[in-house]
């Protein structure tokens, strides 16, 4: 089996920011095994009528084999639980049997679920998980490989989904070292603890 597709989701209005560093690792897969970007859409194949079909909804996905990823464990798009799906799975927050079973069931077709976490993939080991998993860690694209060491600015820059709990550790970490800096986000953009703004969010 050779991929020739990376289904990406880059043309949904609602795949913003949060969706840049998949869009990377998109074109680094897609280099790197020479396949083309499928421009995917869901929102034909959610329509209410064709979700309840799905041999129609796969007829309305790509037939190629395909790497796909997915932010979420769950939320399967119809469609995307196919024998040429092989969804990589970067968030996965699934803990109760009942939470595991619905996971299972929306890709017991995929042939391969890749998990980015190998603490989940371990978890999912150790659960007995019936799918055909395998552990594929992701980084940062080569590109950002560091050939000298960059004075520092700020010492922690939390991207992606912001931790309540993390960052009050870090407010009261920085109330006793003036020289401690970090970034996180709110609805205005990146900002700093010292409340410089970076930059605002598309």
């Amino acid at each position: 089996m050779k991929i020739q597709q990376i289904i990406t989701l880059r043309n949904e209005p609602w795949c913003g920011v949060d969706y840049d560093l998949v869009q990377e690792w998109e074109n680094q897969f897609a280099d790197g095994l020479k396949a083309d970007l499928y421009y995917d859409t869901i929102k034909l194949r959610s329509n209410r009528i064709i979700s309840r079909v799905p041999w129609l909804a796969d007829l309305l996905q790509t037939h190629k084999p395909a790497l796909k990823f997915r932010m979420l464990p769950l939320g399967n798009p119809p469609g995307d639980n196919k024998k040429n799906i092989y969804p990589i799975i970067i968030d996965f927050y699934l803990h109760s049997d009942d939470e595991l079973s619905l996971f299972y069931k929306t890709c017991d077709k995929n042939p391969i679920i890749y998990i980015s976490s190998k603490e989940v993939f371990d978890f999912l080991k150790a659960k007995g998980c019936p799918l055909t998993i395998k552990h594929l860690p992701l980084s940062l694209p080569d590109k950002y490989r560091l050939t000298s060491l960059p004075t520092k600015k700020y010492d922690v820059v939390m991207l992606g989904r912001q931790n309540k709990t993390f960052k009050e550790y870090l407010d009261r970490y920085a109330i006793n070292h003036s020289d401690f800096v970090y970034v996180f986000r709110d609805k205005s953009g990146y900002i700093t603890s010292q409340n410089e703004l970076l930059g605002e969010l598309a």
